[in-house]
């Protein structure tokens, strides 16, 4: 759109598209972003779970975020993503502290990762 008014106005037609028209289009180009956007994520998510699939039974470090009654939520440090596992009550660290967490079951088609004690 952008290039269309600039080539526009360069060969000196005017403007290609009016105000309104151009207002007319946001909608349209927000919505189609936002699906660019989700693709764009989820590829992301799913190289990173495809790479934690070869490692599945090993242990790796997690940053814990929070402890809630029922999960504790961490970061996988290595991969910089998020992921909750059951609450230990046995883990007397805190929200911040670095710990070791083991990949249990990953499916990077059905989006999944399992992490555990």
């Amino acid at each position: 759109v952008m290039q269309h008014q600039i080539s526009s106005l360069l060969r000196g037609e005017g403007a290609a598209f009016s105000d309104k028209d151009l207002k007319d289009l946001i909608p349209g180009m927000v919505a189609g972003q936002s699906k660019i956007n989700l693709v764009k994520r989820l590829r992301h998510r799913y190289w990173i779970l495809k790479y934690l699939a070869r490692q599945v039974g090993e242990k790796v470090d997690a940053l814990l975020l929070e402890k809630g009654p029922r999960r504790f939520f961490v970061v996988l440090l290595d991969v910089l993503l998020e992921g909750d596992l059951p609450a230990n009550q046995a883990i007397v660290e805190q929200p911040g502290d670095v710990i070791q967490v083991k990949i249990g079951k990953v499916s990077p088609l059905d989006d999944q990762l399992r992490l555990e004690w």
